[in-house]
């Protein structure tokens, strides 16, 4: 069972650096066949992209929307496994109208038996500060 439970969780890690490629590249497609039909994504705060967005619809504006703000080099992730969630760390720089703030974000990412994302939380290391330099980038784009 250990190299069952290891396995699924090298393919969860592996499956994270390649949607943060797909990301990177605006490859929005990839993203959708990663995730459920259904997936749910939260970002708590009061930023422009705030909130829960359900299905690939709202999810998929919600990453094509703060795609233009967030910059992230070589993916370098940090993960913990727990049952079906897998909790991913990751450096991200976040450009604002004047400067570029570097900052860590902690995805916490369920997974459904088919391997799929099916809900996935983001919770900036500085929620107040990301909210700031998204909503100022935000009113100047």
């Amino acid at each position: 069972m250990d190299t069952l439970r290891s396995f699924t969780q090298v393919r969860r890690e592996a499956l994270v650096s390649r949607l943060a490629i797909a990301f990177a590249e605006r490859d929005f497609r990839t993203l959708d066949r990663a995730m459920r039909e259904d997936v749910v994504l939260e970002l708590p705060g009061t930023s422009p992209f705030a909130g829960e967005h359900r299905g690939h619809e709202s999810v998929g504006r919600f990453l094509l929307g703060i795609r233009q703000f967030i910059i992230s080099e070589e993916p370098s992730f940090t993960f913990v496994h727990d049952g079906d969630s897998m909790l991913a760390l990751h450096q991200i720089n976040v450009a604002g109208p004047n400067n570029v703030v570097e900052m860590t974000v902690r995805l916490t990412i369920d997974f459904d038996r088919e391997e799929r994302i099916s809900a996935l939380k983001v919770e900036p290391s500085d929620p107040g500060l990301f909210t700031h330099v998204i909503a100022a980038a935000f009113s100047m784009a």
